[in-house]
């Protein structure tokens, strides 16, 4: 009879502990819960203080994993409202220096406001008395209320300005006019200055400027010198102006042999140079195409007689070097043309 009593007794000792077990598995699940719900939306109210915080909540999370009992979900709960604790006290200060940052903006503002007025004598009084405002709206205490009023304030500030710049609007207009005109005029006179006046292709000067710039960039490109072969001798046969001909002629196939990207310059008298923005492996390739298309007879016209003319031309290649400055490549440049090369 003792025995079954005391069977009895353990059974619901058993139960009692089963049941408190469970309670505190379902207060460590809700109480896990809660701490991912404080880590996934409310450190979203300060994000330059959330990682922080959020890796001393996943520090609580985990240690639920392999403490148990009471006494230590007590001290988590105890940690966990230390946490939030210094967490609000953060985001306070955070808050407090975002405010600070606000308020020095306004005060800013009001200092542009008044230089602006140095500048505006007409509507200084309107644009005074928004100083004014300006200044008061700084002074308030409610951030929201700054937040609105500094929005109307700016609005109307807007409104004046737009106002004062009708007023000048002529003025401006005739400014921005021969500004233009400016502009056009210097870009026809630099326009000229890089060209060859006969053939229309980049002069020496500007090719020279155009090879220093890759050269400072480090950027890789070949060079494709021509040299018309005895093109004295055309001068001396048909004439100086079938001679221009044939210098226009030669420079408008090499403009179309090259792309939109490469550069195609006359260097000088009947010396030419492409600029080709490759290396010298595919400048060997390009140059034969260049070199069939430059070298054919060119049909010219003189005075309503034509003249069937057999051009020819020396080429050579060229490809900068590391570490090679502009007046070295320059001086290969004139090396080459000063050499006899065969067509």
């Amino acid at each position: 009879m003792f025995s079954l009593k005391r069977s009895i007794e353990l059974d619901a000792l058993r139960h009692r502990r089963e049941e408190q077990d469970r309670q505190l598995e379902e207060a460590v699940t809700c109480y896990r819960s809660a701490i991912q719900a404080v880590r996934d939306n409310a450190l979203r109210a300060c994000p330059p203080l959330a990682n922080n915080h959020s890796a001393s909540l996943l520090e609580l999370e985990a240690a639920l994993g392999t403490e148990s009992g009471r006494s230590n979900l007590t001290a988590s709960l105890a940690r966990l409202r230390e946490e939030l604790t210094r967490f609000g006290e953060e985001a306070f200060q955070d808050f407090q220096g975002k405010e600070d940052d606000l308020r020095e903006l306004v005060d800013l503002l009001a200092v542009a406001t008044r230089s602006f007025i140095r500048h505006r004598s007409e509507s200084s009084r309107e644009v005074l008395q928004f100083t004014g405002r300006i200044e008061h709206i700084a002074a308030g205490s409610d951030l929201g209320e700054v937040r609105r009023q500094l929005r109307s304030q700016v609005k109307e500030m807007r409104q004046t300005i737009e106002a004062i710049a009708q007023k000048e609007s002529a003025l401006v207009e005739r400014l921005e006019s021969e500004l233009t005109a400016t502009r056009r005029r210097l870009e026809a006179a630099e326009g000229l200055v890089c060209l060859d006046a006969l053939t229309g292709l980049c002069n020496r000067r500007n090719l020279e400027r155009q090879i220093a710039a890759r050269i400072r960039r480090r950027r890789l490109f070949s060079l494709i010198m021509l040299d018309i072969n005895n093109f004295s001798t055309v001068n001396e046969r048909f004439g100086q102006e079938a001679g221009d001909m044939v210098l226009r002629e030669f420079a408008a196939r090499l403009s179309n042999c090259i792309r939109v990207t490469d550069i195609a310059c006359r260097w000088h008298g009947d010396q030419f140079v492409a600029l080709l923005d490759c290396a010298l492996t595919d400048a060997m390739a390009r140059s034969r195409q260049i070199h069939s298309q430059m070298c054919a007879t060119y049909s010219i016209s003189v005075q309503g007689e034509e003249f069937l003319i057999d051009i020819g031309a020396s080429m050579a290649l060229a490809e900068n070097r590391t570490n090679e400055g502009p007046e070295s490549l320059n001086a290969r440049i004139e090396a080459c043309f000063g050499k006899d090369k065969s067509a």
